[in-house]
């Protein structure tokens, strides 16, 4: 009976401590005495950069970037900042009434520029002075009729150069520091495309099969029959690295 007694006194006690206490375990995080509580997720600001100009005239288009720049249109110009530091690299400035970065591949910021004409033309500029290096208005090896087409989808941004889509159907890989081509090959996602049946609507958009990371473009074959092909290449030289069947 006494030892009954005793353990229920002793759950008794503790069960005091444990409510005095829970208070302060709650309002605790478990570090130092006197530390403040901190939110787990907070986001410290590291820097800051000021832009010129009109507010409308940055958010209007978005920014393009990469872990080490940041390309913020403004109008008629683009402001490069190192994103480690918040410190303005360069401001690439142009003629033409409208100016939208790409991104950067190759160590090269890559731009549309366009003009009240209408007419568009992909440059690349080089980010430490913002100095034009190179600009093409045409497909390279475009027939006259198909003229500026090929800007309707973003280049890729690999880490050798970019690599663009033709309306023709091809991959053409580009010297970001000269802009000349170093590689041209035909789309094998579209290839087998060329000849759809009566029912097929036509040739599916290189945009919708075509994506890139620093080494790899990465092509969705939805042509070579009930199973559709991941298709892996090297941006180096557009050679096919891989080829994946991912079923029907």
């Amino acid at each position: 009976m006494v030892s009954t007694f005793t353990r229920v006194v002793r759950h008794t006690w503790w069960g005091i401590l444990l409510a005095a206490c829970l208070p302060a375990l709650l309002a605790g995080d478990g570090g130092p005495p006197g530390k403040p509580l901190e939110r787990p997720n907070a986001l410290d600001v590291a820097w800051t950069f000021r832009t010129d100009g009109r507010a409308l005239d940055v958010s209007d288009t978005a920014a393009a970037m990469n872990d080490a720049m940041l390309a913020i249109p403004q109008g008629p110009t683009v402001s490069v900042v190192d994103t480690r530091t918040g410190r303005l690299l360069s401001t690439v400035k142009t003629s033409a009434g409208r100016i939208t970065p790409v991104g950067f591949s190759g160590g090269v910021m890559l731009a549309v520029e366009e003009r009240d004409s209408g007419e568009k033309s992909l440059n690349g500029y080089d980010p430490a002075t913002g100095g034009k290096l190179w600009r093409r208005t045409r497909s390279p090896g475009a027939r006259p009729e198909e003229g500026d087409d090929w800007l309707r989808a973003t280049p890729l941004l690999t880490g050798p150069g970019p690599v663009v889509e033709t309306s023709g159907g091809r991959l053409v890989g580009l010297a970001p520091r000269t802009g000349a081509v170093r590689w041209s090959k035909r789309n094998p996602g579209l290839t087998r495309c060329e000849q759809p049946d009566p029912g097929d609507v036509g040739l599916p958009s290189p945009s919708d099969t075509v994506g890139a990371t620093t080494r790899r473009i990465a092509l969705l074959d939805r042509c070579s029959g009930p199973d559709a092909h991941l298709v892996l290449l090297d941006p180096r030289d557009g050679d096919t690295v891989r080829r994946v069947n991912l079923g029907p």
